[in-house]
């Protein structure tokens, strides 16, 4: 099974359901997460954990016999069987606690039952997302089929694959991660491995290379002719199977970043570039607002007067800004890289270099540039030196690939809220799975404050008494210079305090693992919600255990919900405190400004701020989710000409597993040719 040399089939991508037919949609997506609720996955999950009881007090060599009949049953098609899978978690299970010294719960034993089927399952922080995963990729890998498990960093996906080697090793299985800077020969040994802990940049990437080398070998004669030709070698690819993907964090892999295209860029030459972002940026920051130009902060968009456009194009201080068209494009560029792209917030500079910053998780991305000429203006913004342009070679949506994956299931602990949209852009199932043990968490009304300095100094009020009777204390900000500002506040108090954010990122682990002893001040942006527990030490479950402190809300509410899970895990104590202000961005970007003012006039607190907010996140919720939906008709309309267009200049039909080729785009083949 290891090593066994296969090329990547995708499946085709269902086309965008549009009208009536999107909403029976829907009502099929209701009706298949009723179905799926009323599974009794738990009858099945108490039986696992009866025959797992069974073997207590077992040799080894007994343990490894029973798995290696689990083995061979399972590749002998006996899954169907309702009594040969409990037989077969059971002794998995027994094999995790032998290896990892870790018992499956009942809900663990659940989440395997519904990763098997394809769903994807709601599972609160805590609750053991890492060992649901590993157990349903032995089932996975039994079968002979490559799985891929995509973990939210490098770090994680290393971490995973290292602690977990004993416990696939005893199933028969090899497994391996796949990281950035790794050499190709090591990625290629890499994605052999029956198990394969990556992320979703480096797998999208891999393939998007592959598909480079190949070329229309792939797109449209398809794998087996071409390997037919080659007589059984063996091509230069990368990733040589894919067939499973198993997703840890799913909502930010699957929704958060799905509409964010995986570019492959070789550089190009343009001398011009730095002199126009320079000029550029010289005259729109001589503009008036409302006079001269209009700006959409939240959908960064800038519209240019026709009067500065074009009535004064010969004033322009560069020869591209003296020509109409190109004169109101910069300026617009322009005045977005001023207005809409903020230092602390969206990038940072770091070694004359600026860095984004992902608004998801608030991790940096080096690796990663803003198109279209955006880039170069943020740098000469910043004063730094404007790289050479690069030039697209290929590119793919992560939305678009993950429709392709032929069997695609995951976790994550806030699913439930993007239940529909999973179901229309993947067909993925959303169950919600119960907690092992009752939540304890209690979450106070939200503080509202009239401006952010109140804000900030409430923190540290709050700070102060959690410090003196030595509860731990988890401080969420949104931005990079939202925790600085906390920062300074703690600082004025003399409270110590640790920070961590895309710019103080260095030790993010061992800031987490510290995280919950007793007295303990961490200062986070949400990239702190992923991927890492942080466990309460005894003496800080005594004060209360961890407490956390969501200083502004986010224009997704399952990004605080991710927040709000950080704290009374497994059924510990733990309080959360929400604070808002007035001035939080969410606000500004969505809520009309007469009515921020109003809300100024009534006061910071009560009901109208938390109906404000609420808006708010509303409003940037239907904004998301429509870029989501236009991407997802773009890609269809890629799929749908671009493939035509292929088989009309050669004279060829695309085969049956070419990428989302409707059976409209075929007639209309078939006439032309």
């Amino acid at each position: 099974m290891d090593g066994e040399f296969q090329l990547p089939r995708l499946r085709k991508p269902r086309a965008v359901p549009r009208g009536l037919e999107a909403w029976l949609e829907r009502g099929a997506g209701a009706w298949q997460r009723t179905k799926a609720r009323r599974l009794n996955l738990g009858m099945v999950a108490d039986e696992v954990l009866k025959q797992l009881a069974g073997h207590e007090g077992r040799r080894n060599e007994h343990v490894d016999r029973a798995l290696e009949e689990a083995r061979l049953g399972w590749t002998r098609r006996r899954s169907r069987n309702a009594a040969w899978l409990a037989h077969t978690l059971a002794v998995i299970a027994v094999a995790a606690e032998r290896e990892l010294g870790l018992t499956p719960h009942r809900e663990q034993i659940m989440g395997v039952l519904g990763l098997e089927r394809g769903w994807l399952l709601e599972m609160a922080t805590g609750e053991g997302k890492t060992l649901t995963l590993a157990m349903a990729a032995v089932l996975t890998g039994w079968r002979g089929r490559a799985c891929h498990i995509l973990t939210a960093n490098d770090y994680l996906a290393g971490r995973d694959a290292k602690a977990l080697a004993g416990f696939y090793r005893r199933c028969g299985l090899r497994v391996a991660p796949v990281t950035g800077g790794m050499p190709p020969a090591e990625r290629v040994r890499g994605y052999e491995a029956g198990v394969v802990y990556t992320t979703s940049r480096e797998l999208v990437g891999d393939f998007l290379r592959d598909r480079l080398r190949l070329g229309r070998r792939v797109t449209e004669e398809g794998w087996r002719p071409w390997l037919q030709r080659q007589r059984g070698q063996r091509p230069a690819v990368i990733l040589p199977r894919l067939h499973t993907v198993l997703v840890d964090e799913a909502d930010q892999v699957l929704v958060d970043e799905a509409v964010t295209p995986l570019i492959i860029s070789a550089p190009s030459s343009n001398d011009y570039l730095a002199d126009l972002c320079k000029s550029a940026l010289a005259e729109a920051s001589e503009l008036e607002e409302g006079c001269d130009f209009t700006v959409d902060v939240a959908k960064r968009q800038a519209r240019v007067d026709r009067r500065v456009s074009v009535d004064r194009a010969q004033e322009g201080r560069h020869p591209l800004l003296r020509v109409p068209r190109w004169r109101e494009e910069w300026l617009g560029k322009a005045l977005v890289a001023l207005r809409c792209h903020e230092a602390g917030k969206h990038y940072f500079v770091r070694e004359a270099k600026v860095v984004l910053i992902d608004e998801a998780t608030g991790r940096p991305m080096a690796d990663r540039t803003l198109g279209e000429g955006m880039h170069a203006l943020l740098e000469a913004k910043e004063g730094l030196a404007v790289t050479a342009p690069t030039e697209t070679v290929a590119s793919l949506s992560f939305q678009r690939f993950f429709r392709q994956v032929p069997r695609l299931a995951g976790v994550t602990g806030t699913a439930v809220d993007a239940a529909a949209e999973f179901w229309r852009l993947y067909r993925l199932v959303v169950v919600a799975l119960p907690t092992h043990r009752p939540v304890r968490r209690q979450v106070r009304r939200e503080e509202g404050f009239p401006n952010e300095e109140a804000k900030w100094n409430r923190v540290a009020e709050l700070a102060k008494v959690a410090h003196a009777r030595g509860q731990p204390l988890l401080i969420g900000t949104r931005t990079v210079s939202g925790s600085e500002a906390v920062g300074l506040a703690l600082t004025a108090t003399g409270l110590p305090f640790t920070l961590l954010n895309a710019v103080r990122n260095e030790r993010e682990a061992e800031t987490i693992a510290a995280a919950g002893q007793a007295g303990q001040i961490t200062i986070a942006t949400n990239m702190a919600g992923r991927g890492t527990d942080i466990v309460p030490t005894e003496p800080a479950l005594e004060c209360g255990g961890l407490c956390v402190i969501a200083t502004e809300r986010h224009a997704s509410s399952r990004v605080d919900r991710q927040l709000y899970g950080r704290s009374a895990r497994q059924g510990q104590p733990g309080d959360v405190v929400p604070l808002a202000s007035w001035e939080d961005e969410v606000i500004r970007h969505h809520v009309p400004a007469w009515w921020r003012r109003a809300g100024g006039v009534l006061g910071a607190t009560g009901w109208l701020l938390r109906w404000t907010l609420r808006f708010a996140q509303w409003r940037a919720g239907r904004r998301d989710a429509s870029r989501r939906a236009a991407v997802l008709l773009h890609d269809t309309w890629l799929d749908e000409n671009l493939s035509l267009g292929a088989a009309a200049r050669d004279g060829a039909t695309p085969s049956s597993r070419d990428s989302g080729v409707s059976s409209r785009s075929r007639s209309l083949q078939r006439r032309q040719t």
